[in-house]
């Protein structure tokens, strides 16, 4: 988990693609991170954030946000299931014959296993899960 602390200053332009909004830039104290991946439950408290004054504390798995700590103090992340990733995995395996389909499957059960790891973790320091 990557945790990027500072006064949020910009949010670049956004697409959305189902339930997740895609930033080109996010600017946060003195770091530029690129291409950050934010589930749509989690973009409100991120825009509201960008409107506070204060300190903001984003958590990443890779590029992909999976929490934030909003200049009043308070945590939200995203609620992500270790059952799902679990369910993709084994789902995967048999798959993998019919043209290498399987590997997707996998790859996707074990980013949101460890999604469930990091969001696990914000949920131990007290944040808030959101339904993605």
């Amino acid at each position: 988990m990557q945790v990027v602390e500072g006064n949020l200053i910009l949010l670049g332009n956004a697409t959305i693609q189902g339930k997740i909004t895609n930033y080109s830039v996010i600017e946060i104290g003195d770091r530029i991170l690129q291409k950050v991946r934010v589930p749509r439950s989690l973009d409100n408290f991120l825009s509201r954030a960008l409107q506070q004054n204060g300190s903001t504390t984003l958590y990443l798995n890779g590029k992909i946000l999976c929490g934030v700590r909003t200049p009043e103090g308070k945590i939200y992340c995203y609620k992500a299931s270790p059952i799902a990733g679990f369910f993709l995995c084994v789902c995967g395996v048999p798959l993998t014959l019919v043209f290498g389909l399987g590997l997707l499957f996998i790859w996707q059960g074990v980013a949101e296993l460890r999604n469930a790891s990091v969001t696990g973790k914000l949920q131990a320091m007290g944040a808030t899960p959101i339904s993605f």
